[in-house]
């Protein structure tokens, strides 16, 4: 098994041990800001996004089977990023540190970096159809995703929208600007490092 591929088993496996502990753990194992239930089903529908490129990209060739494993470890560096944050790291807005922005900078920059390369691979897309492609797909998820949030609030009282739903005009636009900043330094950096073929 390639190392890539036993940091991939390991995470799925961390997340759904995760969900495991979030769902039937004891309310008073965690934190007062937790909403175990919520946080348990997260944890799972992560790992089921781990596993959705496997099942849905059948490869071809070993260039389709390396860019399916790269978009599959972009996608767990983004849903370890995001569930740090849901473990605790958004609270380090209280002492002036906005892991919220930096990661939706970091999101949307890898997903562009890796969704771009994929239409390379997988599709044979030109690298500027798939930058392209890429950053309106990126800006069009984190659109959905301030959706989302807006109805999990509605929902399930998360406190997603806004700043544990407050300043909710201004967060969602600073949200929003930094998802360019990441698209933005992802279309950058794909420019400097673009194959010369």
């Amino acid at each position: 098994m390639a190392p890539r591929w036993k940091l991939l088993t390991v995470l799925i496996a961390a997340m759904i041990l995760v969900g495991g502990i979030l769902i039937f753990g004891p309310r008073s194992w965690f934190p007062s800001f937790y909403m175990p239930t919520f946080m348990g089903i997260v944890a799972l529908i992560f790992a089921l996004l781990l596993v959705l490129p496997e099942w849905i990209f059948i490869p071809k060739n070993k260039r389709q089977r390396k860019a399916r494993e790269h978009l599959q470890i972009t996608l767990a560096v983004c849903l370890v990023l995001s569930g740090a944050g849901e473990l605790g790291l958004w609270q380090l807005y209280l002492i002036g540190f906005q892991y919220d922005k930096l990661v939706h900078i970091l999101i949307t920059g890898l997903l562009t970096f890796s969704f771009s390369h994929f239409a390379q691979e997988w599709w044979g897309f030109s690298f500027k159809r798939a930058l392209t492609a890429s950053a309106f797909l990126v800006i069009a998820l984190g659109i959905i995703w301030e959706v989302v949030e807006f109805y999990s609030d509605r929902i399930f009282g998360t406190q997603l929208f806004g700043v544990y739903g407050t300043q909710i005009s201004r967060d969602t636009i600073i949200d929003l600007i930094s998802n360019l900043i990441g698209i933005g330094l992802a279309i950058l950096i794909r420019q400097r490092v673009k194959p010369h073929n």
